[in-house]
């Protein structure tokens, strides 16, 4: 494997220097303006392509746009990727040199798209969302919710060309590694050397990555079911409002995948064969599978709150219960003790020797007369 070398530094454009920048910022703005919208979540702009040659892959790290074109137009397919989209005058220098319109350069810096596809001459584009769990995340705020990851969603931005395939991504990721791996161990070698069996093996490397996050919070989710039946803590609440809030997430980042394949099989577009249709349409059913398995984990985790909520509910329930029958048990005796204490001068039983141990006595037999009698009414 052959490698060349040079690494081209990148950085904020022109008015977005925030770390994150919000739709708003392209309010006013004609229809294919250059803002970067979303999170800028690395400091330099890197380029990769891997060179699909007979003999076997050969990397490297172009230094500028015009070392990415020569590469393009050589007799290899080439796999391109762009790490980092704050450096918009790249992305605009590679949007001339291959051709790409306006508007879909407008749709690669603007992070907050859904997943969609659109056809044109010379290329097709597609916007996914791939899917990730970082280790620690905004919930170590959250007392109860420390060892819970956080969601990581970036937009990927793939443009499928004439012997090419290019991929922008957010920031330098290990999300694709596995595809780059069998790549480099020449495996299905002939099948990836085809730019659109490239493309979908991208969409599929995607579509598995959300299978093993979703499995993952799958399995929080079954330990919060278990943990809720067992007895509930006073964090349990805040669990159910942090699951409930990924699974949204992961839905608003899914559902619209199905959209993409569906349109990717039926187009019919010239730069996509009938060879890769039909694992496009492999693709197509795990998308569906995984939307199945988002909105089973939504019910689950709605039936594991009412659970929450009934338990709640049951235990104050019997709170309410125990202090009623306390309260129940005490009226007659303060009823006794209000009559004694009213201090009147001429009370037979204040003069009796025995009336101290006859009150009590009868205070002894009330209690014990109302908690038999509660008890055959199955209250207690």
């Amino acid at each position: 494997m052959k490698k060349s070398s040079g690494i081209r530094k990148g950085g904020t454009s022109e008015g977005v220097h925030a770390s994150v920048t919000r739709r708003s910022a392209k309010t006013g703005l004609p229809p294919g303006a250059m803002v970067h919208v979303g999170e800028k979540k690395t400091d330099t702009t890197r380029m990769t392509v891997m060179e699909l040659d007979p003999a076997g892959v050969i990397e490297h790290e172009p230094g500028d746009v015009a070392a990415v074109s020569r590469l393009r137009d050589g007799r290899n397919p080439v796999w391109i990727n762009v790490y980092g989209l704050q450096d918009v005058s790249l992305v605009e220098q590679l949007g001339r040199e291959f051709g790409i319109d306006a508007l879909t350069l407008e749709d690669i810096v603007n992070t907050s798209q859904a997943p969609h596809v659109e056809f044109h001459d010379q290329y097709v584009f597609i916007v996914l969302k791939t899917i990730k769990f970082e280790p620690v995340g905004n919930f170590a705020r959250m007392k109860g919710c420390e060892d819970i990851p956080e969601l990581d969603i970036d937009q990927i931005s793939i443009v499928l060309g004439r012997g090419y395939v290019m991929c922008f991504h957010e920031e330098e990721t290990d999300r694709l590694e596995s595809l780059r791996s069998r790549i480099r161990g020449g495996h299905g070698w002939d099948n990836l050397r085809r730019p659109d069996y490239l493309a979908y093996a991208v969409i599929d490397m995607i579509v598995d990555n959300s299978f093993a996050v979703l499995e993952k919070l799958g399995d929080a989710i079954e330990n919060l079911e278990a943990e809720v039946t067992e007895g509930p803590d006073g964090y349990t609440a805040a669990r159910i409002h942090v699951y409930r809030r990924q699974l949204l997430q992961l839905r608003k980042a899914i559902w619209p995948e199905r959209g993409v394949v569906h349109r990717l099989t039926t187009e019919n577009h010239a730069l996509i064969s009938n060879v890769t249709t039909p694992y496009l349409r492999d693709v197509g059913d795990h998308v569906v599978l995984l939307v199945d398995m988002v909105d089973t984990q939504r019910e689950v985790l709605a039936g594991i709150l009412d659970v929450h909520l009934s338990g709640i509910s049951t235990r104050m329930n019997e709170v309410m219960k125990i202090l009623t029958i306390i309260s129940t048990i005490f009226i007659p005796l303060t009823f006794v003790a209000g009559i004694y204490g009213m201090n009147f001068r001429h009370m037979p039983e204040l003069a009796s020797p025995w009336g101290y141990p006859l009150v009590w006595s009868a205070f002894v037999l009330i209690g014990a007369g109302m908690i038999l009698f509660f008890i055959r009414r199955k209250w207690l």
